[in-house]
């Protein structure tokens, strides 16, 4: 905005969730094998991310609260720490739907990524990208998002998650209990959200930079600059 560097190229390389190309085929196969595990089962949500205002953390509670009233069976996972964990640890002390693990990884990250039937992305602030939906596709997971940032550009309406708008405790209740209601509809995302990991593997990011690096070192000066020197 600034009018520097008016003829650079722009590259975009996103984050990658942490797996190779190998290691995502066998755990997305064995996901296959227990997709029908927690069918019976009410929905159950997961959030992982820092406990933050600026996350949408509190807002996701409030929605929750609201969606239990209504659908009993709601299961929230809530995973990571920050400056708001005991504070809403103890404000919904009294809801047994909603579990706060604190920081979660390794095995227990791979085990609350598996149990869910949807990562909640209710981000206020401007996310650059958000990992954690990556991870969720990963793991055949649909993402229920805010339309912030660079989050749009990962999630696709009806095919990866849903999204809405950021700071609205009625709306994000409202497709809560849509997808309490609708857990075959996530189920059925499965295969896209597998298919929009593949994207993210280390090997497709590593080639993308390397693609960048090859960009700039076979780029020319511009003829001013070069006859100046």
């Amino acid at each position: 905005t600034l009018g520097y560097f008016a003829q650079a190229k722009p590259f975009i390389v996103p984050n990658s969730h942490g797996l190779a190309g190998v290691k995502l085929a066998s755990l997305q196969q064995a996901l296959r094998r227990d997709s029908t595990s927690n069918e019976a089962t009410g929905l159950r949500l997961l959030y992982l991310g820092r406990i933050d205002a600026p996350k949408g953390i509190e807002v996701l509670c409030r929605a929750f609260e609201k969606a239990v009233a209504q659908q009993p069976e709601l299961r929230l996972d809530v995973a990571g720490t920050g400056a708001s964990l005991d504070r809403l640890r103890a404000s919904y002390a009294h809801l047994p739907q909603l579990t706060f693990h604190g920081q979660v990884a390794g095995e227990a990250k791979r085990q609350l990524l598996t149990m869910a039937d949807a990562v909640v992305v209710p981000s206020a602030s401007q996310e650059s990208f958000g990992i954690v939906t990556i991870e969720a596709f990963a793991y055949g997971k649909p993402a229920l998002a805010t339309t912030v940032g660079g989050i749009p550009e990962v999630v696709t309406e009806g095919k990866t998650g849903f999204l809405v708008e950021p700071n609205n405790v009625d709306r994000l209740t409202q497709l809560i209990i849509w997808a309490a209601d609708h857990k075959d509809a996530l189920q059925a995302m499965q295969p896209a959200c597998f298919a929009a990991a593949q994207a993210y593997t280390l090997e497709t990011v590593a080639t993308r930079f390397l693609a960048v690096y090859d960009a700039v070192q076979s780029a020319t000066l511009p003829t001013a600059l070069s006859s100046a020197n």
